[in-house]
């Protein structure tokens, strides 16, 4: 499309459709007035293979105890979304499941509180959702501790009044992914209702 300048920001835009790209390759895009871009690799794998790499490595924190719960928690999020798809197609892929067990194994998550607690949970209900078919007795004791932990550090936010002081923070944020974990695992209806009273904080 036509080169435009915006005056206000002094740079020069265009938008620029191409699909007829075919062949593997490492491109870059040059237009008058904009000069070139930087370069792009077009294969049919690329971000595929940049994928497995992060996750090979994240893996190998996880297991030696040495990643966040954060770090663990987006592993473990990005592994149900994909395991259908980018796992079901690689044999050789790593194996995200054994390394949060491992990570799990590792961890005193009765030590755990506030913000930390809270993803702490996270980890261990979405972990006991994704581990039901491989061992329910394990998966079923994940998400039993990640239960009992909810329940006592729920207690001490409302004394506390976490709820009631018109904030946004992280701790309110990891709650209530620690709150929809618990609640997608066991459709406990008590979850249910405690999301519903989250209304207005989720809307700020």
């Amino acid at each position: 499309e036509e080169i435009v300048f915006d005056e206000e920001s002094g740079k020069y835009s265009a938008k620029l459709i191409f699909e007829n790209i075919d062949e593997d390759g490492e491109y870059y895009i040059f237009a008058d007035k904009l000069g070139s871009s930087f370069s792009f690799k077009v294969d049919g794998t690329y971000y595929q293979d940049i994928y497995w790499d992060i996750v090979t490595k994240e893996c190998e924190k996880i297991r030696s105890g040495n990643a966040s719960l954060w770090e663990t928690y987006c592993v473990l999020y990005s592994y149900e979304r994909y395991k259908d798809v980018l796992y079901a197609l690689k044999e050789d892929a790593p194996d995200v499941p054994d390394a949060v067990g491992s990570f799990i194994s590792l961890t005193d998550f009765d030590s755990l509180a506030g913000t930390d607690a809270y993803v702490g949970i996270s980890i261990l209900a979405k972990f006991g959702y994704n581990y039901k078919a491989l061992d329910e007795a394990l998966a079923k004791e994940c998400i039993q501790k990640a239960a009992s932990m909810y329940k006592s550090i729920s207690a001490i936010s409302k004394e506390n009044s976490l709820w009631n002081d018109g904030t946004v923070s992280d701790e309110k944020n990891a709650s209530f992914l620690a709150l929809a974990e618990l609640y997608r695992t066991t459709a406990t209806g008590a979850y249910s209702t405690e999301i519903v009273s989250m209304h207005d904080y989720l809307k700020s």
